[in-house]
């Protein structure tokens, strides 16, 4: 197990948010740079993430962009790295480079699309059927033999109250949330404190 879970909190569309966050100890920060609800352009996403400082990771999130489109987001916002949450190919993934984190879907039959033919590495899992910020819960303990075998960050239907329990099912290299801390679609600043401390609980 590891020593101490990773926290990302994702779909940040405000610098109060990212203040928060990075006080409660998040170690990263994501951003939704592809069509979305939470979707923010680049420039809004340089200002979003400005002052967050040197102690927690930008993360884009992209669903199936061109390597131009990641190359200025990059060069842009400055993120550390590019979560992939389409269809992309294990080239594609490979050109992007190590800043590049791709996302599959825990299902009963397996990982789809099968995480053998990408590179070793952190991978995100989400919830079967999405493509991230819906919410939607799982069965986590789909995800504990990946997990055996390399990093995974953890997503889909996290919130304050279940990411302890979860986290003890999957042991996961990461976590990572978004609708999980929002009220009425705006991230609620006490659920993001309380997450990251759950999260964080009988940790070092």
């Amino acid at each position: 197990m590891a020593d101490r879970i990773r926290v990302k909190i994702c779909g940040l569309r405000d610098p109060e948010a990212v203040a928060v966050a990075v006080a409660a100890g998040a170690d990263m920060l994501g951003v939704v740079l592809c069509p979305a609800r939470r979707r923010v352009t680049l420039d809004e996403a340089a200002r979003i993430l400005g002052d967050a400082g040197k102690g927690a990771l930008k993360v884009g999130v992209f669903v199936d962009p061109t390597i131009e489109e990641v190359q200025a987001a990059i060069e842009t916002v400055g993120l550390d790295f590019v979560q992939l949450n389409g269809s992309e190919s294990p080239e594609f993934c490979a050109a992007v480079g190590p800043t590049a984190i791709k996302s599959f879907k825990a299902t009963p039959t397996g990982m789809h699309p099968d995480p053998s033919t990408y590179a070793d590495g952190p991978i995100h899992l989400e919830a079967p059927g999405t493509t991230g910020g819906a919410g939607v819960p799982w069965d986590f303990s789909l995800a504990s033999a990946i997990a055996r075998q390399r990093p995974v960050m953890l997503s889909g239907g996290l919130d304050p109250d279940n990411v302890a329990v979860a986290i003890a099912s999957v042991e996961p290299w990461a976590v990572d949330v978004s609708s999980g801390v929002e009220t009425d679609g705006v991230k609620d600043h006490a659920k993001v404190r309380a997450f990251i401390t759950n999260a964080r609980q009988d940790r070092a």
